[in-house]
Parts: C-alpha cells; structure tokens; sequence
C-alpha cells in the first residue's frame, strides 16, 4: 500500500503541512508577473521530430527507449495495447482498435510510426546537487533524482551531462503517478523550473503510469518489454548484463521473454544455495528498488556479499495499477 494513502500517511501529511505554515516567511511577490501559460504535461504529445531523453531505472530504460525506437507498421497496432483493457470493461474489438488509435493520437503517435530518437538520463553525484540547489525542503529522493537529470540534460553548457548522448536534450519524457508522487506533481515541478532558469522551449511528456495502456499504441509490446525487465532482475547478477543485450539484440516478443524466464529459473533452480536468512524482498518506490544508481549501488553491493534480492516485479506493479483503473473506470461508467 502507498503510504500516502494509509491513515497513518495522510496523518503524517497534515502534520507537515500544519508545520510548514507554522514556520512560514511569505516573501512579497506583488511585483512578479502571473503565470505564463497553463501547465498541462500530462497532456502534451510526443514530438517524433525531437530527441527524447528518458531516465534509464535498471534494465528498463534499456528496454523501453529500445520499444520507443522501434517503428511499428498498422497491422500490428490492431493487435496492440488497448484491446485487453478495452475487454475487460465488456467493450468489443472494434470499439478497442478505437480506443487504442485515439490515446495514440493524443500522444502524438502517427499509425505505422514510433521510431523515436531516445536518449538515457542516468543519475549522478552532480545533477544531484544541481537539483538540492533549486530546492528548500527534503522533498522525496526519487524527485530530487528526477529533477537533477532534467536540468542536467536540457543544460548543453552543464559540466555535468546525466548521460553525455542526452545533454541539451529538447524533449523530457517522464513518467507521472497518481501515488507517491502526489498525483502526478513532479513534472510540473520540473517544469516552473525550468522555466525560472531559462528553458522554457523544453518540453515535457509526462504519461500517467495508472493510465499508460489507454494512453500508448502497442501496449502488448511494452508490456513485454518490461516483463524482460523483471527476467533480467530474476537472473543472477553476473549474468544481467549479457541477458539483457541478448534480449535487445533483436525485436522482444513474448516467446522470446518467456524462454528466457524458463531458462533463468531452471538454471535458478540448479544453482540455488542461499538461505532463507539471506533473501530480502524489496519493496517500496519503484525506482529506488529498481534502480541500483538511486541506492548508491546499495542493492549490487548486498548481491556481491551472497544476499539474494526478490526485487518487486515492476511488471505485475504495473498490472495492478492498471486493474485498478480499469475497474475505477467501469465504476464510472456504470
């Protein structure tokens, strides 16, 4: 359970909030001028014609710029994402096929075409204290993280690119939630400042993850390619690597992730030595437990010591999510 959302949580919540107005200066900003414009990242499409830079959590950055990357003819768009979500709230494949063309629209994905240039943020020491600079509070690690690869990648002049293929990067895509986040605050965050430092002409993408099978074509094929993410996670750790260039060496599809599920858990099986007392299953925000570059190499270190890490599959997270809103949705619906 998020804790935002258990009462001890909302609690914890009112009582920070009380505190911060308790301790509150209001600096006399009569002089500044109003908003701009509205923000509404959530809503604004991929633009093919920009490069796209995307922070790589474990193998499923990898994964998912490589899904990004590749082209997908009509054909296969019929048989995509949104007909599986579309079912289960008793609609038929046609009123599915329609449903997925049209959140493909609205995420600017012309039929037959994806093959987006993407690029990899990856956190580092200094966009870290690049972020802490713009903040005041002890806002959430993950957030400070997020922040700082989004100035370092919209920063050509940075001495500090988070991935030197990403920097001066024109277009940040950057996965929104409805949970820890607050409801999907942090890329608007992101974008007053970068705005307030001069970046206004970057532009955000910011899909909600509750909603992403309704919001993307091929939603099977990225499905998949997060499934390959948690097999990588499942195979022992000197092997991740070659396993996951094996699985990016050519185009993902279920077999092949399914036969490489059954061959990390065979050999698994064989191998197996370690104890109960030396398994730790870790749960919790999904890029702290997926990304080793969040924990300062916490989880390698542990896996180098002879611990064995279950690792919460982002896979079924993510299908839970999605069950949720889709059983949100037929509520609404009835």
């Amino acid at each position: 359970m998020d804790e935002h959302y258990s009462k001890v949580g909302v609690i914890t919540r009112i009582e920070a909030f009380l505190n911060a107005l308790d301790h509150y200066e209001a600096p006399d900003e009569r002089a500044l001028p109003l908003a701009a414009r509205p923000v509404a990242d959530a809503r604004t499409p991929v633009d093919p014609a920009r490069p796209c830079a995307l922070p790589a959590v474990g193998p499923y950055g990898e994964l998912a710029a490589a899904w990004l990357a590749r082209r997908v003819d009509a054909e296969a768009q019929g048989t995509s994402g949104g007909d599986g979500a579309a079912a289960s709230q008793g609609e038929g494949a046609d009123a599915a096929a329609r449903k997925d063309a049209a959140g493909a629209a609205a995420h600017g994905e012309r039929a037959g075409e994806r093959g987006l240039d993407v690029r990899l943020l990856r956190p580092t020491e200094e966009s870290l204290a690049a972020a802490r600079k713009e903040l005041s509070t002890k806002e959430y690690y993950t957030f400070a993280t997020l922040l700082g690869m989004s100035l370092a990648a919209t920063d050509p002049a940075a001495s500090f690119p988070a991935s030197d293929a990403a920097a001066g990067a024109a277009q940040l895509l950057l996965p929104s939630s409805e949970g820890a986040e607050a409801d999907g605050q942090y890329d608007r965050v992101i974008r007053s400042i970068l705005e307030r430092t001069g970046r206004r002409d970057v532009r955000i993408v910011a899909p909600s993850l509750e909603k992403l099978p309704w919001a993307v074509n091929d939603a099977a094929g990225l499905f998949t390619a997060l499934l390959a993410g948690d097999v990588c996670f499942a195979a022992p750790q000197e092997e991740r690597a070659s396993l996951l260039r094996d699985l990016l060496s050519e185009s993902l599809t279920p077999k092949r992730v399914r036969e490489a599920a059954v061959d990390v858990g065979r050999r698994a099986d064989v191998s197996r030595e370690t104890s109960a007392a030396r398994t730790l299953a870790v749960v919790g925000e999904w890029p702290c437990v997926c990304g080793d570059e969040l924990t300062g190499g916490l989880w390698e270190r542990l896996e180098r010591e002879g611990f064995r890490l279950l690792r919460m599959p982002l896979a079924e997270y993510l299908l839970f999510l999605w069950r949720d809103a889709a059983d949100e949705d037929a509520r609404e619906r009835s």
